[in-house]
């Protein structure tokens, strides 16, 4: 076995370094890989614990070529890799595989010279080495050492006590400690340090005195590392004439700096009648205050964010001002991304119900995921607070960090999440904070999120709204809703009021107006609206095409003369093009032509990604006929796919092959985006046997951090009460309401009731609308819920059970009145 391990080191090194003759002698310089030729220089062969005058050769036993191999490695010029954590993992791996072929032979151990144990051992008990691991491994290799007969002495002691202290062995560094009192060694401040902090948290205090005396004696100065230590033990002890002494000493000292701190006395709400430190007077308690403020800045400036944030905890135990210290720390921690620390200070002062300081942690918190551009986790957040806060009047951030959140949710197209903060801000605080720009980049994200009612909902808040007035930007983003869903009046009212107010049309408006007219069936409306455009002076782009192609693709003939028009005006088409030729193909039964057309979208799409392609670099691997496709096309080919194969194929494979492969590259697309799940979603809830199917799609929706809105907990509502599993429906209404915080109204009522009706449960049916829909909620029941209501009730001859909903209709009608 050791023949072998000095084999496979030997064939190593030679891979390194070029291999010299077996009879040749070589030595190692320090700051060089390469074997120089046997020349020893004192100045070498005491690096490597060697006497003067003798070389390293590489016939010797394998125990003395591993010795060298890491000397070699641990004595070399650090290279640039190194100075990067990845590279210092690295180094510390391979040191520590050549230390194991040495720690169990006590011979080869007792090789290494005291350079050597100090050098190895600082690699893994640095300051940047700070994980259990490592620091472990620093430990053993001291250990090993003692185990093997070596003497360790003060300065390897004292790396003992460091390595034990950071691993929190308190009572192995008090043991450690007293044999180097025993030895006569004199320990080092920070040995003199840990010892005061494993004793004062074992609670020891005397032990600690003591300790501390005894550092003093030799002649070194108490740190506010030591004195943090002392302040801790009597804190955790509830000793507040200790702790006052400790304080006292600090500013006989002069450690106490002046800072800036809260003259305020502590207040009885706070938690200062429950300690007897609020017994003391006001000098004492402003000395004790200042001590805890110095010591959290000097953490603060050592960058050891943690130990701060224990103090900031022993001041609000204390029931010492905090609002000063919070303020610091929370700066601190963002400077950092201290999140984690964040996030553990946030929920401490909720579970103290201190909103005045939980208001400040949010905000940071927030800030921080704003900047990072995590809108996932600011959402979250977000909604934690909400939670928390639920029933009160008071906002639960300031007015600055509403609009922030609002803008970037707005911005990134969540419309749910956003039409969320919307009313918590205008219910929180006046509209006053709302300028036209917010206003506009509001709707712009409701528009794209396809949350169409909401985005009315605003337009009619700024309409009401003293203080904004619309611009032409505001205007363009109606006219995209009015694209979107058709609505010509809407349209045409605001063309009006465009003009009347002198704003010209855009080529954006004259885009949204053909729109328009294709969703409202209007074809001939949108070649007018074309011509108009170009009247007016506009050329017409790929857009323009593109609405023009949609209009006349029935029959597909007519879409012929657009597509020699935009070869006339040198218009290129685009992915939407070759998706509305598709689509027409398909409809007019022309497969082949359809298939040919995907194709040529297809190629085009590779030679884009191919001229992107530096020369160097090869094409990716999967960059096949799907990876030519946008996500767009490719969730129109999904829908083609569940039509033909149905879903349970569909979803099986895109759940599999997509979201569980654990290789990425296995996968053939990896562009799944909400309207991908939301196409499997639709088809999986058309029938009550596949809601299982659903509940997996909506989780992996969950999962892949796309929010299900509105539609989504409808349809999974009125699908579970379908299958007739009301309790699972209602899990969805009580999902939809508390995490995601979309308010339930009449639609979903319908759809829970559409399953009772269904089933035959006609007085449930009843109880969920008069009691609970009118009565807790107080929503309005529509025309649609009632007629469905009645017919049911007359076709089964029920005449009594629709008087019982009549009655209690009326009866909440006057209840709401009064």
């Amino acid at each position: 076995m050791l023949a072998t391990t000095a084999c496979s080191r030997r064939a190593w090194l030679m891979c390194r370094h070029r291999c010299p003759s077996p009879s040749q002698t070589v030595t190692f310089h320090r700051n060089a890989r390469s074997p120089l030729p046997s020349t020893p220089r004192p100045d070498i062969t005491r690096n490597l614990g060697l006497p003067v005058g003798v070389s390293v050769n590489r016939n010797w036993p394998s125990a003395t070529s591993a010795l060298n191999i890491l000397r070699e490695e641990l004595y070399t010029q650090p290279s640039p890799i190194q100075h990067i954590p990845t590279g210092r993992r690295s180094f510390r791996q391979r040191l520590w595989h050549l230390y194991t072929s040495l720690h169990n032979d006590p011979l080869k151990l007792l090789q290494l010279t005291r350079e050597d144990i100090r050098a190895l051992v600082s690699v893994y008990a640095s300051a940047s080495a700070t994980p259990p691991v490592n620091l472990n491994q620093a430990l053993q290799i001291l250990e090993d050492l003692q185990r093997a007969g070596y003497r360790l002495k003060g300065e390897e002691l004292d790396m003992k006590v460091a390595v034990l202290w950071k691993l929190r062995k308190l009572e192995a560094v008090m043991e450690t400690m007293e044999k180097m009192q025993n030895l006569e060694f004199v320990p080092a401040a920070t040995s003199y340090t840990a010892a005061v902090y494993a004793s004062a948290r074992i609670g020891m205090m005397e032990a600690a005195t003591k300790w501390m005396e005894k550092m003093r004696g030799k002649g070194y100065t108490l740190s506010e590392d030591t004195y943090a230590a002392m302040m801790e033990g009597y804190t955790w002890n509830g000793d507040v004439k200790g702790l006052v002494e400790i304080c006292e000493q600090m500013a006989h000292q002069g450690i106490i700096r002046e800072v800036e701190i809260s003259n305020d006395i502590v207040s009885d709400s706070e938690e200062a009648g429950s300690h007897d430190l609020a017994k003391e007077t006001t000098k004492t308690r402003r000395l004790v205050d200042r001590a805890f403020n110095h010591v959290m800045t000097y953490f603060i400036e050592q960058n050891n964010i943690h130990r701060a944030q224990g103090f900031y905890s022993y001041k609000r135990h204390l029931g010492l001002p905090t609002d000063t210290a919070l303020r610091r720390l929370v700066e601190a921690c963002y400077q950092f991304s201290e999140t984690k620390v964040l996030q553990t200070l946030l929920d401490k002062v909720l579970a103290a119900d201190d909103w005045r300081a939980g208001r400040v942690v949010s905000t940071a918190l927030l800030d921080h995921f704003l900047a990072q551009e995590d809108l996932q986790k600011a959402v979250t957040l977000y909604d934690q607070l909400r939670r928390k806060r639920t029933g009160s009047a008071d906002p639960i951030l300031g007015v600055h960090s509403y609009v922030d959140l609002l803008c970037n949710l707005s911005d990134s197209n969540m419309a749910t999440d956003a039409m969320k903060v919307y009313r918590d801000l205008r219910t929180f605080y006046p509209s006053k904070h709302l300028d036209i720009d917010i206003y506009n980049r509001v709707l712009s994200g409701l528009i794209h999120g396809k949350a169409y009612l909401d985005a009315r909902l605003v337009h009619r808040d700024l309409l009401t709204d003293p203080f904004v007035l619309p611009n032409v930007y505001t205007y363009n983003a109606l006219l995209h809703l009015c694209a979107q869903t058709g609505s010509m009046r809407i349209a045409e009212r605001l063309v009006s009021e465009m003009v009347a107010r002198g704003m010209p049309l855009s080529h954006d408006a004259y885009s949204c107006l053909m729109a328009c007219h294709v969703e409202a069936g209007d074809s001939d409306g949108a070649t007018r609206v074309f011509r108009t455009m170009i009247d007016a002076g506009f050329m017409p782009d790929v857009v323009d095409f593109n609405v023009l192609i949609r209009a006349h693709a029935d029959p597909v003939k007519k879409v012929m003369p657009i597509l020699q028009q935009m070869r006339d005006v040198d218009v290129r088409p685009d992915s939407a093009t070759y998706r509305t030729l598709y689509q027409a193909y398909l409809n007019a039964g022309q497969f082949e032509d359809a298939e040919k057309v995907l194709q040529a979208m297809a190629d085009g799409a590779q030679a884009k990604l191919q001229a992107r392609t530096k020369p160097d670099e090869p094409m990716p691997e999967d960059a096949g006929f799907i990876a030519g496709l946008d996500t767009r096309t490719l969730n129109t080919l999904l829908t083609q796919r569940i039509r033909e194969e149905g879903i349970m194929q569909v979803a099986h494979e895109f759940l599999t092959h997509e979201l569980d492969s654990p290789d990425k590259s296995d996968r053939r697309l990896d562009m799944q985006t909400w309207m991908t799940f939301k196409i499997l979603l639709d088809a999986a809830v058309v029938c009550v046997r596949y809601m299982p199917l659903a509940k997996r799609i909506k989780y992996e929706m969950v999962r892949r951090g796309y929010k299900p809105g509105k539609g989504v907990y409808v349809q999974m509502v009125g699908g579970w009460a379908k299958k007739g599993q009301f309790s699972k429906a209602r899990m969805e209404m009580k999902e939809m309401e508390e995490e995601a915080g979309i308010p339930l109204d009449v639609e979903v009522y319908t759809a829970l009731v559409d399953g009772y009706l269904e089933h035959g449960f006609l007085k449930r049916a009843r109880m969920a609308v008069v009691e609970e829909m009118v009565g807790e909620k107080g929503i309005e029941p529509d025309e649609v819920l009632m007629e469905r209501l009645v017919r049911k009730h007359m076709k089964v001859g029920d005449r009594s059970g629709l008087g019982e909903l009549v009655k209690g209709l009326q009866t909440q009608a006057r209840t709401w009145q009064g």
